[in-house]
């Protein structure tokens, strides 16, 4: 297990989700090594009157939160958005860290967590081909019993319970027309693609005027270099959307592929090459067959974005943004 005097400091990503992040944070601090975590929380500001009483409340609980090595907040005086909030947090932890773990405030993680994490970004923190460690095993269920306590690698960026390193974000490209059209020169959207199990080109090209999305800009940054993603067979982590506080970006499905169980032992992972894995791609393409809307939903959401763009785009923004520190 990792040297508990180098911890790798623990990002979460808040907003107005009150009892989501109670729950994300207490089984945060139950896990094996979480008193000798930094915690780091980043709290975007609010958009209406009545977003400031929840963020209010929020912060006022966060202030109080106990059982890490130390906690620091930092709020934002208005409502920059996800993606800004993301990007402002890893950069600012990066600034002061060779790694970061990377949560939002619908993730439940297993008290074994911190441990797969900090072990797994120490083990391949040399690896220049590898991007990411995730802590969320998305195949589980088409797995074998005797391959629970293994892990593999799929290529691209993922964006659920994960943690990477300076070397690595470094390669993050915020320019979605870029990227897109880089992938399209080089005839690798079918692959971006995964052979067409999930429209992650239609949502890279969308972005260039929505630019809500971070998740899909870091994922065709790591694509393109051919960088490469390690995921534990048994996850560590769980995406939860049960307590009346329905996440923006996602909505859950019936028979919800994101459901999974969480690893309840944990032992320490080998190192293995960064290879293509066969089985474990045709396993992702049928997870994200089954993960994708339907067709009617994409266009909607679509849609909706593009006229959302479009007005911005018209009306401008006027606001500055101010960010607040608090230790």
């Amino acid at each position: 297990m990792s040297d508990h005097n180098k911890r790798t400091p623990i990002a979460v990503f808040a907003y107005n989700r009150y009892q989501s992040l109670k729950r994300t944070l207490s089984a945060l601090k139950e896990n094996i090594g979480a008193a000798e975590s930094e915690l780091y929380i980043f709290q975007d500001g609010p958009k209406n009157a009545n977003d400031v009483l929840i963020i209010d409340q929020i912060s006022n609980y966060l202030f109080d939160i106990k059982g890490f090595r130390s906690v620091r907040l930092y709020k934002h005086s208005v409502n920059i958005g996800l993606k800004k909030s993301i990007l402002f947090g890893i950069n600012y932890v990066l600034c002061i860290s060779e790694s970061v773990i990377v949560l939002e405030d619908d993730l439940l993680v297993g008290k074994w967590f911190l441990a797969y994490m900090n072990d797994a970004l120490k083990l391949y923190k040399d690896d220049f081909s590898i991007c990411q460690i995730s802590g969320y095993g998305y195949l589980q269920r088409f797995y074998k019993e005797k391959d629970m306590n293994r892990t593999y690698f799929l290529r691209g960026g993922d964006c659920l319970a994960w943690g990477t390193w300076k070397r690595a974000w470094r390669h993050y490209n915020d320019d979605s027309d870029y990227l897109y059209q880089t992938l399209k020169n080089n005839k690798m959207l079918r692959q971006f693609d995964r052979g067409h199990s999930y429209p992650f080109s239609a949502a890279l090209k969308a972005n260039q005027l929505a630019q809500k999305s971070w998740a899909i800009n870091w994922y065709a940054s790591t694509f393109l270099r051919c960088m490469y993603t390690l995921y534990p067979v048994t996850s560590h982590a769980l995406h939860f959307t049960d307590l009346g506080e329905q996440g923006t970006n996602y909505k859950p499905l019936e028979d919800d592929p994101l459901r999974v169980g969480i690893a309840e032992s944990y032992e320490v992972i080998d190192k293995h090459p960064a290879l293509f894995d066969y089985s474990a791609e045709q396993y992702y393409r049928k997870f994200l067959r089954k993960y994708r809307p339907p067709m009617s939903l994409r266009l909607r959401e679509q849609c909706i974005q593009y006229a959302k763009a479009i007005i911005k785009a018209i009306l401008g923004s006027t606001r500055i943004i101010t960010v607040f520190f608090q230790d």
